[in-house]
């Protein structure tokens, strides 16, 4: 039997089979969506941009950004992005624009933008009261400062300073993890002279406050020994004297102490001194904020002349009672019989405990004090351990309250003739202002004999 073909089905084939190929849809361009926060105010120079594509044939897969000048495109593949303006001293206007692309590479025609208004205030900058270094310092100084921004704190990124003889500034930038600018600058090796300083921070979109400035003078490092004078009463050529021709640095610490301990530390074990010689008069001197780093400096070998009436006052630990390391462990002291005592005119001092016309001394003796009236020199008198070497004792010519070997536990004169110069290793100790026992001109040489050993 022969099949039929129905005619519509034959017509249908034939119209599908003889129809021509579509033309293809074209590619859509993506369109593009931007937002920020407060952008019709005036706002500061730190932005954050959002922004996002939607591409109805496809699928976005970069953006085009630019801002102010539209030809100078960036591509990138990210949602936001922080981007800094500058407003100079005023209001300025800044533009800000994105386009998104598809994966067939086409780009939004009609780009989000945002125009806005930029008015940065520059950050300001001052030093902490009350923390300059002195008028007078060796070649470190300490800088305490302080910043702020209207535009926020968080927006200083960093600091720069320079001395008056550089060229450049030096830059200090926001610690990464802390996110905190130094407000403590250190700057050493400064050459000597009458020095300036300049300070100034900036911000994020590189807005700088006005600058600061300090002028102070510098004394220059002479030599590996430092003189240090801790007496506002004496300014005598003693000691001096005794250091004769050798190379040293004199530093009048008196009204010129360093705010940082930093600069303190650094003075004393960073400098390249070998010897120390610091002497101080009855009044109460600067010489215990050094104890801790004078510490480390013995422990490093070097030597330490201490001349100080005051010491064993100073020395006192008000905490847990007895003394500091410095006067107990690395003086040697196990005992205090007296502490500022009167030193009578004419009252000689002995060496190493032998009587004054003994052939077996080996340091200057006897010390006898120069200065009148007669009662111009105190002394503390000490006993010691086993460690330390005694170097002079006072003995007295009589004995009442008044003087050394008088016991007032039990009113007698049986105190053993009290130590007042001494020393353990290389760290000597001098309980009487040597610059008043100088009535026999010898304390020149005793300074020379410990100088040369």
């Amino acid at each position: 039997m022969r099949k039929f073909v129905p005619v519509i089905l034959v017509a249908l084939i034939l119209s599908y089979c003889s129809r021509p190929a579509d033309n293809p849809v074209p590619n859509q361009p993506p369109q593009t969506y931007l937002f920020v926060e407060n952008i019709n105010l005036p706002v500061g120079g730190k932005q954050v941009f959002h922004w996002y594509g939607n591409d109805v044939d496809g699928e976005v897969v970069g953006f085009y950004i630019a801002a102010d000048d539209t030809t100078q495109k960036t591509y990138t593949t990210r949602n936001s992005d922080t981007l800094y303006f500058s407003s100079g001293d005023s209001i300025a206007a800044h533009l800000f624009c994105v386009w998104a692309v598809d994966n067939l590479g086409a780009v939004d025609p009609t780009p989000a933008c945002i125009d806005f208004l930029v008015a940065n205030t520059p950050p300001v900058i001052d030093f902490v009261r009350g923390t300059l270094p002195p008028d007078t310092t060796l070649p470190v100084a300490t800088f305490y400062l302080e910043f702020h921004d209207d535009d926020g704190d968080a927006t200083i990124m960093g600091l720069e300073y320079r001395l008056d003889y550089d060229s450049t500034w030096t830059m200090l930038v926001k610690d990464s993890v802390t996110g905190l600018v130094p407000s403590e600058v250190t700057i050493d090796s400064i050459e000597a002279g009458t020095r300036t300083v300049f300070f100034r921070v900036f911000d994020e979109v590189g807005a700088k406050s006005d600058s600061i400035s300090y002028t102070w003078e510098v004394i220059p490092v002479v030599g590996d020994i430092l003189l240090v004078d801790d007496a506002a009463s004496y300014d005598g050529d003693v000691y001096a004297d005794g250091i004769g021709v050798r190379p040293y640095t004199y530093w009048n610490l008196y009204g010129n102490l360093p705010y940082s301990p930093k600069d303190m530390n650094y003075i004393v074990n960073h400098l390249g001194f070998n010897t120390i010689i610091w002497f101080t008069d009855n009044q109460r001197t600067y010489l215990d904020k050094f104890f801790p780093y004078l510490q480390a400096y013995l422990d490093a070998g070097k030597k330490l002349v201490i001349v100080s009436p005051h010491i064993a006052n100073i020395s006192a630990d008000t905490v847990y009672g007895g003394f500091l390391p410095i006067f107990g462990a690395y003086a040697g002291v196990d005992t205090v019989y007296y502490r500022d005592k009167t030193i009578y005119y004419g009252n000689p001092v002995y060496n190493n405990a032998q009587h004054a016309y003994d052939s077996t001394f080996t340091y200057p003796t006897p010390l006898i004090p120069s200065v009148q009236p007669i009662l111009v020199c105190y002394g503390d008198g000490v006993g010691l351990d086993s460690t330390a070497q005694v170097i002079y004792t006072l003995r007295d010519t009589t004995c009442n309250q008044f003087t050394w070997n008088y016991n007032p536990q039990d009113s007698t004169c049986n105190l053993p003739e009290p130590v007042v110069g001494w020393k353990k290793n290389r760290f000597y100790i001098f309980t009487i202002p040597l610059h008043q026992m100088n009535q026999n001109s010898n304390v020149p040489a005793l300074i020379d004999q410990i100088l040369s050993e």
